[in-house]
């Protein structure tokens, strides 16, 4: 029965039909229809168009995943460098607990603030509580445990860690958040951990020394200020530059009278301060976070220190506080960056000068296979199959050492043997001074991108067996290229009719003008040559002025006399293959030229990371698994008084300290080679002049 079934207006009456289902597995995803054939449609034409549906499904899907997975890939590398970034503006070392797992990861300037390389050992809780100092160390667990205990979704607290490799004792503040589910258990704990030793060391040279007093209270950098029964009745110039106001509106004022009426856990101020001043007599020591007003206005977060200490007139408290909005604002960013990064697909790794890991992502751990462990300190060699040319390792170096960027893949092994192909980005990352410091590698696993590449050429073969059933235009030509036959296909192919071509037509009359006369050139020279044509690709004017392009196989005509008396060729119709292909060549380039901006981007965040460990307010310092000191910046070579010709290579961490704090040492030194970590160990420097410096 003719019908239109809601076809769009002007479309033609439908008299023969046949649709067929496109298959997903065993779900159907889209329908396809043809109508209007000439004869009733055969089994063989039910197959033939079922068959042409799911191949063309299964190109488009492949396409679209193809896409996703290249936008989630420059998502990720966004996300890294917004989260190295923040990590600079923070200035402090942060780490994750996720409960649940039970797996702890510690970013690297907690690696560096406890004088190890990044990544130099496993995270972990009893690592961390290694590291505390050992009259700390339970003050510290009770910290934790008892916010878990209590219900205390965050909690602050300062104590002392201990530096295996050299024994140093630093001070630090450290300051963690519980997550929890709709079930209100903690499934997640974020802490940021800060190197305060300045500022103990400040205020212990306040409280020991009268005479410096003056000095070091007024001149200081950091901020302060004295309160005696609840009345500010000292402070110095920064405390000034903090509030923004003159000592005259500082002293004799309480803390509430310099803040909000309200402060962020929803006490009053004049009640909450009084509590903690009485709580800081009552403990000696009290830090906190309080939010105060300036002279015109605004509001700031600050960190503040109590301390108790002998004065004029009896008792009273030593104040120290900071400015910490900024820094409060980055961990919050930092803590949602953390998470991005943590899943991102794209694998990370960088190595120093020799090749050794020294840090990866999570990404590089499921592309390889192998743990934290495993390629922590290790060569990036590991990963090799044995199937990669040396050659190319070896321009890989020649690049990356001249501080250029190589561009490469790499058919790699993952630990479980599993070959896989790598595309890689390495570039060299510079030093303020603009030597090479590190490599950072960029990987992909390309592996599916190949095989879909693969399955696509494979799928236009298929293609092409389908069309030589349907759409496989067939002809023949004499020896002077006149068509004596054509299959009724050109119709559909050509737009010619076959009574329009045969006896009529040359086979060059359907090439583009402009390169009709080389067709009828090289084509005629063939025909009477006799030589077999082979996927000859080569472009068609249709009768409507279109131009395709088909793909040609031909084979000589020869007579019962051996004689020869023409060509049968076919024609496959091939443009949207050539399409496809077009379509992947663009991709491939615009997917190196992102890989290479991204990469461009995170060397450049890589270097100034680097810039801020060597320029860091804060001593850091790394030693080999024997106590000998390798690498130490500028900041804590000041303190010491040597030259870092001096100190590299040539001296154990045991050479700085103190009879003392080398016994001290030796006594939690195998707890570090055990479990990877000690925390809050106070230990004594003596510096190149024999003076006696309190670390932690």
């Amino acid at each position: 029965m003719t019908h239109k079934k809601g076809l769009p207006e002007g479309h033609a009456h439908v008299e023969r039909e046949m649709v067929v289902p496109v298959f997903t597995g065993n779900v159907i995803k889209a329908i396809l229809g043809v109508g209007n054939k000439e004869t009733d449609y055969t089994s063989e034409d039910t197959e033939v168009l079922s068959l042409i549906a799911n191949l063309t499904w299964e190109i488009v899907e492949r396409k679209t995943a193809y896409n996703e997975l290249s936008i989630a890939k420059a998502k990720a590398e966004q996300n890294f460098i917004k989260m190295t970034e923040v990590q600079a503006l923070a200035k402090t070392g942060s780490w994750e607990l996720d409960v649940v797992n039970n797996k702890l990861t510690w970013s690297d300037e907690v690696y560096r603030l406890f004088g190890c390389q990044p990544q130099e050992l496993k995270a972990s809780y009893e690592g961390f509580l290694g590291f505390s100092h050992p009259e700390d160390r339970k003050k510290v667990d009770e910290a934790y445990s008892g916010s878990l205990r209590d219900g205390v979704n965050t909690y602050e607290i300062e104590h002392r860690i201990i530096r295996p490799n050299t024994g140093e004792v630093r001070h630090v503040h450290e300051r963690c958040v519980h997550f929890l589910s709709n079930t209100g258990k903690v499934i997640q704990s974020i802490g940021m951990v800060q190197d305060i030793t300045d500022r103990i060391i400040a205020e212990e040279q306040i409280l020991q020394s009268e005479k410096k007093y003056k000095t070091l209270f007024f001149d200081s950098p950091e901020a302060f200020l004295i309160i005696e029964n609840g009345v500010y009745i000292e402070c110095n110039t920064a405390s000034e530059k903090l509030i923004g106001s003159s000592r005259s509106d500082i002293i004799g004022k309480t803390p509430h009278e310099l803040s909000p009426e309200y402060q962020l856990n929803g006490r009053r101020s004049d009640e909450y301060a009084k509590a903690l001043i009485e709580e800081t007599f009552a403990g000696q020591r009290s830090a906190f976070e309080w939010m105060h007003t300036r002279k015109d206005g605004t509001e700031f977060l600050a960190q503040i220190n109590l301390t108790v200490i002998e004065y004029d007139r009896g008792p009273a408290l030593l104040v120290n506080w900071q400015d910490i909005t900024e820094l409060r604002r980055a961990e919050d960013q930092l803590r949602k960056l953390w998470s991005a990064v943590d899943q991102s697909p794209v694998s990370i790794m960088i190595t120093d000068l020799d090749g050794k890991i020294e840090y990866f992502n999570p990404a590089a751990c499921w592309m390889t296979g192998y743990s934290h462990n495993e390629m922590i300190g290790k060569n990036p060699r590991i990963f090799q199959s044995g199937e990669t040319n040396r050659s190319i390792y070896k321009g890989l170096w020649k690049t990356i050492t001249s501080g250029k960027v190589w561009h490469g893949e790499f058919r790699n092994r993952r630990k479980s043997g599993e070959l896989y192909l790598e595309s890689c980005t390495i570039s060299p990352v510079k030093d303020s001074s603009g030597a090479i410091s590190h490599f950072i590698g960029i990987k992909e696993d390309i592996t599916e991108r190949k095989r879909m590449q693969e399955e696509i050429v494979i799928n236009e073969l298929r293609h092409r067996l389908v069309a030589s059933k349907s759409r496989s235009v067939i002809w023949e030509v004499d020896l002077n290229g006149l068509y004596t036959y054509v299959s009724e296909v050109s119709s559909d192919v050509y737009g010619y009719k076959p009574e329009e071509l045969i006896q009529k037509r040359y086979f060059y009359d359907l090439h583009p003008e402009e390169m009709r006369d080389r067709f009828k050139e090289t084509g005629l020279e063939s025909i009477k040559r006799g030589k077999e044509i082979n996927d000859f690709d080569n472009p068609i004017e249709t009768k409507e002025g279109r131009i395709i392009w088909v793909s040609t196989n031909g084979t000589p005509i020869i007579d019962e006399d051996g004689r020869l008396v023409g060509f049968r060729d076919s024609d496959i119709d091939i443009t949207n293959k050539k399409k496809i292909e077009a379509e992947i060549l663009d991709m491939n380039a615009n997917l190196e030229k992102k890989i290479s901006e991204r990469t461009d981007e995170l060397q450049t965040a890589i270097c100034e990371i680097s810039d801020l460990y060597e320029n860091a307010p804060c001593g850091y310092h790394s030693v080999d698994s024997s106590g000998n000191i390798v690498r130490i910046n500028s900041t804590e070579l000041s303190w010491l008084g040597y030259t870092k010709e001096e100190i590299v290579g040539k001296k154990h961490i045991t050479d700085i300290l103190s009879s003392e704090s080398k016994e001290i040492f030796m006594n939690v030194f195998p707890v570090f080679k055990k479990n990877g970590t000690i925390n809050d160990i106070e230990l004594e420097l003596i510096r190149k002049m024999e003076q006696n410096l309190l670390s932690h």
